[in-house]
């Protein structure tokens, strides 16, 4: 591929001079360089894929020189990097010289904390967001430019107890404040339990099917006296459309907006435009699609979670260099992995003791059993959200 814009982008201020329509072709080249260079190196491939758009949409309408980005879970933070000026250190990825994998406040003033997984960005960010009130230095009226505060949070890390306790933190805020929950129906594996079926239930169900519905006809039903009746004048006509009524976030004293595409860039900028000016603490639900843009990531999301070096091989008479569909996809081998030696030995332990049980993380799949004990260890196995 040709870049033609990821290139001169040495800022967030450089992709604020583009326009709507061109943002589409900068998403589509920050995920080819991604995708290209993470099949040389390995490192985090399908969710990078996934926050493309909505990384651009949150940087084209905050300013995060100034406001604040609070990352949750920080193997989300490629696009970030590349829209922050760090595209020329993507060649090292993960390498001495080149670009983290995470962020890393020693590489760039754009990344506050050094996290990966998971859990801390909304106590965080409740932290910053009291600092900025002492210090006078947070968004109001009298102060419109004050600092805003912004998390991100993915790949199931909503479910960590301290997500629950910053959540618990941010209903108590009177300032902007807001949460932007990433939802693709995907934690490093398939996520389990209550909240991720509740999740899946949101996605599916009509109620947020009707993006365009008429704002005074979602009023007639919002329940008299409850967070979202009281602060619904406030809201944009975007937002009203789909203003979550009873939500599970309402519960804390966050009004709830979604879910909305997280791959539809001019929705985005409208919802955050709004979000941008709301003075109270809200959660935006965003639907994204984990890998996508490369039909094998998006097919395979676990694996490609986070590959080692692969090679694609396109089908015959197809000449790309990197193809997003059509093509054959193989992991280039490497030296025995640190989880495959513990996954071994923990099957042999197995083997010797029926009353051992494992539990992982969600990545059951990054789990390498013996082949005569796989059938006996899988029952005994379970896993649940990062």
């Amino acid at each position: 591929m040709e870049f033609r814009l990821l290139p001169g982008i040495s800022g967030p201020s450089d992709l604020k001079k583009l326009t709507l329509e061109q943002l589409d072709e900068l998403a589509a080249e920050i995920r080819f360089a991604i995708c290209d260079q993470v099949s040389k190196t390995g490192g985090h491939l399908a969710p990078n894929l996934g926050v493309v758009e909505l990384t651009i949409a949150m940087h084209y309408v905050f300013d995060f020189g100034h406001d604040r980005l609070l990352f949750d879970v920080g193997h989300q933070c490629y696009p970030h990097k590349l829209l922050t000026g760090r595209h020329h250190m993507l060649g090292k990825l993960r390498q001495r010289g080149g670009m983290a994998g995470f962020p890393e406040p020693n590489e760039s003033p754009f990344d506050l904390f050094s996290v990966g997984h998971a859990g801390t960005a909304i106590s965080t960010a409740v932290g910053m967001a009291r600092g900025d009130e002492l210090a006078g230095d947070h968004p109001s009226e009298s102060n419109p430019e004050g600092r805003r505060v912004v998390s991100l949070i993915g790949d199931a890390s909503i479910v960590n107890g301290l997500a629950m306790e910053g959540l618990n933190n941010a209903g108590t805020l009177k300032r902007q404040f807001l949460v932007v929950l990433n939802d693709n129906g995907m934690s490093i594996a398939k996520p389990q339990g209550a909240v991720a079926q509740y999740f899946d239930r949101v996605r599916l169900s009509d109620t947020y099917t009707g993006f365009r519905k008429a704002a005074k006809e979602l009023a007639k039903h919002l329940p008299g006296g409850g967070l979202a009746a009281d602060l619904y004048h406030r809201l944009g006509e975007a937002s009203k459309a789909v203003l979550a009524e009873d939500a599970w976030f309402e519960k804390f004293g966050l009004l709830t907006v979604g879910p909305i595409d997280g791959h539809d860039i001019p929705t985005l900028v409208e919802f955050f435009n709004e979000a941008k000016r709301f003075e109270r603490p809200m959660v935006l639900h965003v639907k994204t699609v984990k890998g996508k843009g490369y039909e094998f990531a998006e097919g395979n999301a676990t694996q490609f979670h986070s590959p080692p070096a692969f090679n694609v091989m396109p089908d015959e008479g197809d000449d790309q260099e990197l193809v997003s569909s059509g093509c054959r996809v193989e992991l280039r081998k490497s030296g025995r992995s640190f989880t495959a030696a513990y996954s071994d030995a923990m099957a042999m332990i197995m083997e010797k003791d029926p009353k051992a049980v494992a539990c992982t993380a969600a990545m059951p799949d990054a789990h390498r059993h013996h082949p005569d004990s796989r059938e006996m260890a899988r029952p005994r196995v379970g896993h649940g959200d990062l």
